[in-house]
């Protein structure tokens, strides 16, 4: 049973690192033709690529939220790190440690969280407001950061291409510097859709994001006490334009107040792609509502992980 009188959650520093754009055509040597042809017409032209180690990025993009949150590394309880290729216990996780200790962060406890792909925020936005309701926390940081190799470079069933880069905010209960408030949350899974074969079973896999996505933003909905004539804005993750225009048709949102703008710059950055285009929707946000406090829709989505958050602009 959810608790109707939760405590208020805001974002605030909401920043990013991703690696130098890229023309798609230059994994020609890896990505069969006919599929970069497809991915073109669904709205794709570049991705991201970094010669640097999503350590390396997620420490960048770390700095970045604590200056301009106007906060300090002693004013963090605790630090979140989201990632489906950093693997903690091995030299990555260590360098990124490095990096925390050189941040000044090397006292704040840190939390590692995945097996959700590129839903792996999700989780990470309801253990932020689950501490801060629950255990009295105040600032809590989330990083998520990824790196693909140049040969995994096609997410699962060929949904879109993957990018290389890191995302963070604070989650705090403080309304201060706040760009957002929380206002519901819903997460759902199902790992049977990672047995199925692509495209052969191409309707058991839509059928399992159908039900997925449903559930989440029916819990979502549920938790803010909203529904959808309550939404301004609906985001996707920057998967491809018919993903996206799908995904409108579904939730009955109209598609001129879908954001899609960052597709064909960014591509996929795995579960960063929230953050990223909070961050570029500012203006276009404000061309295209009268109200000062919009109402957000965002979608995260992994293979079989999906989930929403429904968030209000400060």
């Amino acid at each position: 049973m959810i608790d109707r009188c939760r405590s208020k959650t805001f974002i605030s520093g909401l920043s990013y690192e991703v690696g130098e754009p890229q023309r798609i055509d230059s994994l020609r040597n890896c990505v069969d033709n006919d599929l970069l042809d497809m991915f073109r017409k669904q709205g794709l032209r570049d991705f991201c690529a970094s010669g640097d180690s999503a350590s390396s990025l997620a420490a960048r993009s770390l700095s970045k939220t604590i200056a301009c949150s106007n906060r300090s590394c002693g004013d963090i309880d605790l630090l979140l790190i989201c990632s489906e290729t950093l693997d903690p216990r091995e030299k990555g996780g260590m360098e990124l440690l490095s990096y925390m200790e050189a941040a000044g962060l090397e006292a704040v406890p840190t939390v590692a969280l995945s097996m959700n792909s590129c839903g792996n925020l999700m989780p990470a936005f309801k253990f932020a407001r689950n501490a801060i309701e629950s255990e009295g926390l105040q600032n809590i940081a989330i990083v998520s950061t990824d790196c693909a190799y140049e040969r995994t470079r096609v997410a699962h069933m060929q949904l879109g291409i993957l990018s290389d880069g890191a995302a963070s905010c604070i989650v705090s209960g403080e309304s201060d510097e706040a760009q957002f408030e929380i206002l519901g949350e819903g997460q759902a899974t199902n790992q049977k859709v990672l047995h199925l074969t692509w495209p052969d079973q191409k309707a058991a896999g839509l059928q399992f994001v159908v039900n997925g996505v449903r559930k989440a933003v029916e819990k979502a909905y549920h938790d803010a006490m909203l529904t959808r004539n309550d939404v301004d804005f609906l985001f996707c993750p920057n998967i491809r334009s018919d993903s996206n225009e799908f995904l409108s048709r579904f939730l009955r949102i109209e598609r001129k107040r879908s954001y899609h703008e960052g597709l064909a710059t960014y591509s996929h950055v795995y579960s960063s792609d929230c953050l990223i285009n909070l961050v570029h929707s500012k203006l276009w946000r404000s061309k295209n509502s009268q109200n000062d406090g919009q109402t957000l829709l965002c979608l995260m989505m992994g293979s079989h992980s999906w989930g929403a958050m429904i968030l209000r602009s400060k």
